[in-house]
């Protein structure tokens, strides 16, 4: 089907889909099918980038499938599988919106009053900390939990953001938290 390019990648994402399906329907895909498809498309370094690269939609839709699996309850895998497959989603998403993540920038306490965000990063309404768009460092999923208590949030490049700006709970904790979220790709 690789041979067929872009459409090859579709066709895959539409039978993946259709298992999934036949899941939902009679319960009779065994567990090794999803292991398989896994193994074949996305723990396959080679196989990954090519999917991703030949056609990025029916890649993000090939995840969101696997995703999707497994949440229902079609599919049991572990969790660092599950975190890989989560990553794979936000990274084809921002390839396909033409976000380039660039080398993430990290987090660096300086007192218990403030902490800096390298090149300027803002909260965006959400809760996602983002750096003029190009990357995303999605906070929520670390467990860390953002509350928005003054309007203006954001830091130019350079400047610093008032922990007093936010409710991140306890500082110390929270700080170190932040450094190993920033450095997620």
């Amino acid at each position: 089907m690789m041979s067929s390019g872009y459409e090859g990648v579709r066709e895959i994402e539409k039978r993946l889909t259709n298992t999934v399906g036949w899941s939902a329907t009679s319960g009779q895909v065994d567990n090794w099918v999803y292991e398989e498809a896994n193994t074949t498309f996305i723990k396959d370094e080679e196989m990954l980038k090519r999917l991703m690269e030949t056609n990025p939609n029916s890649f993000r839709k090939m995840v969101q499938t696997f995703l999707e699996a497994s949440g229902r309850g079609y599919w049991e895998t572990s969790e660092e599988n599950l975190e890989k497959l989560r990553q794979l989603y936000s990274e084809v998403e921002d390839k396909i919106e033409g976000i380039d993540r660039g080398t993430p920038k990290s987090f660096t306490a300086l007192s218990d009053s403030s902490i800096s965000f390298g090149e300027g990063l803002e909260l965006a309404s959400n809760g996602i900390w983002k750096n003029d768009g190009e990357w995303r460092l999605w906070l929520r999923l670390a467990g860390i939990d953002l509350a928005r208590e003054g309007t203006d949030v954001g830091a130019a490049e350079g400047e610093f953001v008032a922990l007093s700006t936010l409710k991140v709970g306890e500082k110390e904790g929270t700080l170190s938290r932040m450094k190993e979220v920033a450095l997620i790709q």
